[in-house]
Parts: C-alpha cells; structure tokens; sequence
C-alpha cells in the first residue's frame, strides 16, 4: 500500500473480513497485510486486487475475503472499545454469521436475524435468538465481534436519512403539536413478519418524507401500508374513510400552523380517495437591514464616498463570506477544487451586483456583513480618508 494524504488525517485504516463489521486498525498494519500478502507465491491467497491503500485479499484458508480501506475522518475519530466491552448483556444486534467449509475452502454467509446479547465468554459473544427456530428454540450461538452489529433504533414518522432534514423535524413537531401519530418503523435490519407489518401490529400514522425543494409529503399508514393494494372491496371502504379523515386533519394542522398546503387525491375512483398532502413550511423572514436607504446615503455624505471607492472592499467581503461558505462543507457533491470554483464564482457574480447599485447599495451591503453600525462605521473610518465633518473642524 502506498503512501497517502489519509495517512497525515487518520493513520488508520478499516478491515472488513468476509462482509461482516468494518473494524479499526493501524494503517501500517494493514499494509503490512498487503504486502504480505503481495508476495509472489504466498501460499494461502487466492488473488489481490486494488491500489493505493485500497485492498481486497482472497485468502484459500478460513480468513476468507478481506478487505481494507483508510478510515474516514469520522471512524478516525470514534472511540473503539476492547472488544469484550463492545456489548453488554441484553444488548440487541443483528447476527451476520460466516460458516467455513474447509473440504470447500468456501465461506457461506448465513440468513442475518436478530439476537440478544447474553455474555462474553473465551474470545466471543453468546448470542440469542430473538425468534424461535424451527424446533421452537431460541438458539445461543457464538459469535466473534465482526459478526454483530447493533440493532439500528426505530424510525419515528421518517426514515433514518432524514433524522436532520430541517423541513422533516418541523413538520413533525406540527404534527405532534396538534396530537396527531406518526408511524414507527423497525431499525433496518430487524426482522419482521409480513404477517405482523401488515397487521394492527404493524406501522400506524403519518409518515413524512422529502419532496421537491422545500415541499414535504405527508403519507397516512394503516396497518402497515400507505395505499389500497391487497385489500377486499370491504376494507377499501374501512381504509379509505378512515385514511380520508387524518389527511384532513393533517392538512388542517398545518394550515393552522402557517403551511403552505395541497392535497393529492386519486381521480381514478368513484368515491374521494386522499393519497397524501404535500406541505411547504412557511417562509423564513428576512432579518431587518441594519441600516436604512436615509442612513446609508447619509453615511456616503458624511465620508465622502465616490463611485468606485468601495468595489475592492465589496469583493473581498462577498468572497470572505464564501471561503466560510466552502469550509463549512458547501457543495458536497462537487469535487474540493469545483466547489471552491463554484462558491466564489457566485461571491463574484454577487459582489459585481451589488457594486452596480451604487454607493448607497454598497454601504447597506457591507453595514449587513458588518453586522452593526459601529463596525460599519470602523471599517469605513479604515477605507476612506476621515469623515467630511472632521476635516471641516480641522480647517476651522
């Protein structure tokens, strides 16, 4: 493995045996791996493929597949505990179990399924199933660290990528305002019965996801589904009525709450069926100016500023106001060098507008970066010659 930037930020790296969980290693031990493991005739590996500090290993022995990459930024960072103090018992975690067959020399991955920590015991964890096996058991199997991960928590009236949407948290503190339920979901990777999602057991409320901008989409489960599908002409009826009424209450809510509101209904149905309601959170206000247009001009008079005098100072405050924008994380779809382009190409386009307006336009625009009228007044005091008053008491 070679030398990287990653090395300087983290100088660990992760390894992956056969798909399980990703654990926290010394970079130079994993590329002490890989060049063993590149030596030509090595008997015990399959093949070796990737570059740089990104390794996959095929071992022929019960090692299996092994995999190694740096540790971003954030797994760097984490705190990694000695592995018999990873779990406690009654810990829940989803079991991925590896089985090796040495007459093969192949590893099978077993179905995942959830399980309940009992204790720490010779090197591994003794799990239990939380399902019954076909014998009606609850089976203990041992299991090594990268077999467990824990159970993820339960999604409460979104999905788990949308926990710090803004629009998605407000939206359910309107919700939850007006007292209405949302629906919960199963941490990925638990198991649940088709039987028992779709079922009174299973996700009741609104749901709310992302839409397009600022709009949200407001769903309304009942035992377990969204739409009609699968349902007999009997529970259409029950389901629709019953569906019909919270979205109303929904659209409601947030009309109350200063939303923005639409609903979406079928036109394909005979009776009124409501598939959802799509919802904008009202507008932010904009903060006050901290000076007037009166004031601005007044303070153009009072230091005698003349067409041009500004233009520099407003480029640099506007591009000042984009590396802050870039090193708070701006673009990130876009590679570091595009991002920078694209942050302060918009402070240019922005600087150059304002700079059209004129003195009083540029001193409103420098007075809201500024922040107050004392710092305006500063840093005008530092880019002009002084004030027109205080040269006219020093003549006189």
């Amino acid at each position: 493995m070679s030398s990287t930037t990653t090395e300087q930020a983290t100088a660990y790296a992760m390894r992956t045996v056969n798909g399980g969980t990703p654990e926290r290693i010394e970079l130079e031990a994993a590329r002490r791996e890989a060049r063993w493991a590149a030596e030509e005739g090595r008997d015990g590996v399959r093949s070796l493929s990737g570059e740089g500090d990104v390794v996959t290993i095929m071992y022929t022995d019960v090692r299996g597949l092994v995999e190694l990459r740096p540790a971003t930024a954030e797994e760097a960072a984490m705190v990694v505990k000695p592995e018999a103090e990873r779990y406690a018992p009654g810990d829940r975690v989803i079991v991925r179990g590896v089985y090796y067959r040495p007459e093969t020399r192949i590893h099978i991955v077993l179905p995942e399924y959830e399980g309940t920590v009992v204790n720490w015991a010779a090197g591994h964890y003794n799990v239990r199933a939380v399902e019954p096996d076909e014998d009606g058991t609850h089976g203990v199997r041992q299991c090594r660290v990268r077999e467990l991960r824990p159970v993820e928590p339960d999604q409460v009236g979104r999905l788990a990528e949308h926990a710090q949407h803004p629009g998605v948290a407000d939206a359910l503190e309107v919700l939850r305002a007006a007292g209405l339920p949302v629906a919960t979901f199963p941490g990925r990777g638990r198991r649940v019965l088709y039987r028992e999602w779709h079922s009174p057991q299973g996700p009741q409320g609104a749901f709310i996801a992302p839409h397009a901008g600022r709009t949200l989409e407001v769903v309304w489960f009942v035992d377990g589904a969204h739409d009609e599908r699968n349902l007999t002409s009997r529970q259409t009826r029950a389901v629709r009525e019953a569906r019909n009424a919270m979205l109303d209450d929904i659209a409601e809510a947030f009309r109350e709450a200063g939303w923005s509101v639409w609903r979406v209904e079928s036109s394909r149905t005979a009776t009124r069926r409501s598939l959802r309601v799509d919802v904008t959170p009202p507008a932010e206000e904009e903060p006050p100016a901290v000076i007037s247009e009166e004031e601005a001009d007044a303070l153009v008079a009072e230091f005698g500023i003349g067409e041009g005098d500004l233009d520099e100072a407003v480029y640099e405050a506007a591009n000042e106001g984009a590396a802050d924008e870039y090193n708070g994380g701006a673009h990130p779809e876009l590679s570091d060098d595009d991002a920078y382009e694209e942050v302060h190409g918009a402070a240019d386009v922005r600087a150059s507008d304002v700079n059209n307006q004129g003195a009083v336009g540029q001193v409103q625009f420098l007075a809201d970066l500024c922040g107050t009228v004392e710092v305006l007044r500063s840093l005008l005091e530092d880019l002009m010659s002084p004030p027109a008053a205080a040269e006219s008491l020093a003549v006189s």
